[in-house]
């Protein structure tokens, strides 16, 4: 509540004094509730790794004490009389009008700081309470969704191991699309891995077969692995490229992702052959005919399944690499470019999950 909701004369009549706090002391300082010497700074976030049934004090460098953390999450339905002065302090900051005096479902957690630290505590550490404290005053970014009318169900998706099965676990359980990419990608790249013990298992005592899975596996690059797994275990290259439409709508964004940071093995190095794919995904026009018709394939030299395995891997790669390392030789994401994932990069290296993961030939490496 703010200072005025507590102090109208109806209100703090129902409000009693806890430990000493009472809530006719209450005042604005700096934006923040303040009762008598406490001062009420809302947590917007706490890492999953802080345990809520304590509320840890908040010490400075020298071992003196700040204040407290309140985590409020086991404090829903207790009255007010029974809980700790910085407890009460958080709720009078957090209970709406309505439910004054009574039991509420907290929205937020608190930092529950003194007087005498305040100033010090917003100076020195409000900021950086993520680094020392497992603890943010800052609201993440909302997360990007998108409506679905259906969901269709995939049969046939085959899950090889544990491993693999708690990389998808993390992955819905992510709170934003940056995150989600990455463990949708370490699902791949565990599956080269599975691919080269499995048929290594396979082998019979003539070794035959040996020199196909060297030369898989030697002097491989990420992303020569990633372009492996793809060409290999991917059976609709169409189905592939279609989700390439979706790169018309960030045109310089994508530009800038993959062109002016470009990298060895870039597919689309050139600028014309970057602005004949652009074309073509913005016409919808991504089928084997429609890329020979502006010579991005042929059969020859650069089949359909080839340059669409090299072109996927390189995308997916890049973004991967700008997701994971924050260097300047990387384009930096910011969380504003969630709709570039969600609508673009998270929706091509969904579809070639789901082709490998339902690969017949995959799965032929397990009888």
């Amino acid at each position: 509540m703010l200072p005025e909701e507590i102090l109208d004369p109806d209100i703090l009549g129902i409000l009693p004094t806890v430990d000493g706090t009472d809530p006719s002391q209450a005042i604005e300082n700096s934006g923040y509730l303040q009762i008598g010497d406490w001062i009420a700074i809302p947590v917007e976030q706490v890492a999953s790794r802080i345990d809520i049934q304590t509320d840890p004090e908040l010490q400075d460098e020298t071992g003196a004490s700040m204040g407290t953390l309140c985590l409020t999450g086991k404090l829903s339905g207790v009255q007010p009389e029974a809980l700790t002065k910085w407890q009460y302090v958080a709720y009078l900051a957090d209970v709406t009008p309505d439910y004054a005096g009574h039991p509420t479902m907290f929205r937020k957690n608190y930092a529950i700081v003194h007087l005498q630290f305040f100033q010090v505590y917003m100076n020195k550490y409000h900021i950086s309470a993520p680094i020392w404290g497992g603890f943010s005053h800052y609201s993440p970014a909302p997360p990007v969704t998108r409506q679905h009318q259906t969901i269709v169900a995939r049969p046939d998706i085959f899950v090889p191991t544990k491993f693999h099965s708690m990389s998808f676990g993390r992955c819905i359980s992510s709170s934003n699309s940056f995150d989600r990419f990455l463990k949708l990608y370490h699902s791949l790249e565990l599956i080269f891995d599975f691919v080269i013990m499995k048929s290594i298992q396979n082998l019979k005592d003539d070794m035959v077969g040996f020199s196909v899975i060297n030369r898989a596996i030697h002097n491989r690059s990420e992303i020569e692995r990633l372009r492996y797994i793809i060409f290999e275990y991917c059976d609709d290259c169409e189905g592939i490229a279609k989700t390439f439409t979706g790169i018309s709508n960030f045109a310089i964004r994508s530009h800038e992702v993959f062109q002016d940071y470009t990298k060895d093995g870039n597919p689309l190095a050139s600028p014309q052959k970057w602005a004949d794919i652009l074309a073509s995904c913005r016409a919808g026009q991504t089928t084997e005919a429609d890329f020979q018709k502006i010579k991005l394939c042929n059969q020859k030299d650069l089949p359909y399944s080839r340059l669409i395995s090299n072109i996927s891997a390189y995308w997916i790669y890049r973004v991967r690499s700008s997701i994971a390392h924050s260097r300047i030789s990387e384009f930096l994401f910011e969380d504003s470019d969630e709709d570039f994932i969600v609508d673009f990069a998270e929706v091509l290296l969904t579809e070639v999950v789901r082709q490998v993961f339902s690969s017949k030939k995959l799965l032929s490496l397990t009888k």
